[in-house]
């Protein structure tokens, strides 16, 4: 049965669906609605998905001993590609939470998070979250915050690395170009040794060749 996000919440189920073993060409369809804002279908064989979930894995540095965080609806398109299909076959450890969930912040120190996606206003309501709440000082606590990798799709406020990255050491990764089954294609990474010249107009040139990349008319143009 489908699954809507007014359904997600009380989602229980935890049987499986029937196992099928795809080949190089099965078609796998993604929807997305991105800035048209009217619901599209994408196809892609299932070795672009393969490729691409490679692809970040090894982008980002995913393996076996990371701890991660989930939202139930894969809340924008790139999450879907960028980080849940690469940890979820690399890392062990998942926790899952629904986008209304006022204890998300909490399960991050809860269950030792070490890696997590938020949209950029999340980050920036969990630095708020982080400023005010004095238990978050507890020695457990800072060190998770230290070890803590949050994937962003839209750079962050200024005060959200003043404080959560140059105070506590946490770690941010920006893309760029995402699209619900396409990204990143440009990519900032802010840590301690970064933050103090970030700059949210400068982001790398293309990080690898995955995407052919160019300039059409001053619009960036990737080639899936």
């Amino acid at each position: 049965n489908p699954i809507d996000i007014n359904s997600v919440e009380e989602y229980d189920d935890e049987s499986h669906a029937d196992t099928f073993y795809s080949t190089p060409d099965t078609i796998l369809t993604k929807s997305i609605s991105e800035t048209a804002r009217q619901i599209k279908i994408e196809y892609h064989k299932h070795s672009f998905f393969y490729e691409l979930l490679e692809r970040n894995a090894k982008l980002f540095s995913i393996n076996a001993t990371d701890r991660c965080l989930h939202n139930k609806m894969l809340h924008h398109g790139p999450v879907f590609g960028e980080f849940f299909l690469p940890s979820i076959k690399y890392a062990t450890t998942h926790v899952w939470y629904t986008h209304d969930d006022d204890k998300t912040f909490d399960y991050l120190f809860q269950y030792n998070i070490n890696r997590v996606t938020f949209l950029y206003f999340r980050c920036d309501q969990f630095e708020t979250y982080v400023r005010f709440r004095a238990h978050v000082q507890n020695p457990n606590y800072l060190e998770v915050l230290k070890n803590l990798k949050i994937h962003m799709i839209r750079s962050p406020a200024q005060r959200t690395v003043d404080f959560l990255v140059k105070q506590h050491g946490v770690e941010l990764t920006v893309s760029f170009g995402s699209t619900a089954t396409i990204g990143p294609i440009l990519m900032q990474k802010v840590d301690k040794d970064t933050a103090v010249s970030y700059n949210q107009l400068a982001f790398y040139n293309p990080i690898d060749d995955f995407y052919k990349v160019q300039l059409e008319n001053d619009h960036l143009v990737a080639e899936v």
